[in-house]
């Protein structure tokens, strides 16, 4: 978590996230991503992560969350293309990439970035997500 090291943002009930999690929630929420939350709360960093949206309901609070966001985590996994919240919230941080309001850090848990690419197909890869 280097990148973490010149990263500060106060916790509050107020500002608007640090830094958006998009992940595979069944598959991540309860290890890699909790002990990750844990290290943003000890360092004091805002993220949001989606505990309490209901699937299949708009997507509206998240596509706010990552447009509030200054980065986004895109952690991708064996089953992150299964789900297309997590493909609707690619397409939205691409959208806001390219208008230079948000950089996005791809992290690739327990899966090789080429594998990814493969899961993703190349012509959604090559027009949505090129740093993948």
């Amino acid at each position: 978590m280097a990148f973490l090291n010149n990263v500060t943002c106060v916790i509050s009930h107020g500002p608007p996230p640090m830094v958006f999690l998009s992940f595979r929630g069944d598959e991540l929420r309860y290890n890699f991503v909790s002990h990750l939350i844990d290290a943003f709360e000890r360092d004091k960093i805002n993220a949001f992560v989606d505990k309490y949206e209901q699937r299949g309901k708009d997507l509206k609070n998240l596509f706010e969350r990552i447009h509030d966001s200054r980065i986004a985590l895109a952690i991708f996994s064996t089953r992150y293309t299964e789900s297309s919240w997590c493909m609707d919230e690619l397409v939205k941080m691409k959208k806001l990439v390219d208008q230079g309001k948000l950089r996005v850090i791809p992290i690739f848990y327990k899966v090789e970035a080429k594998d990814v690419r493969k899961l993703l197909g190349y012509n959604f890869v090559y027009n949505h997500i090129p740093y993948v």
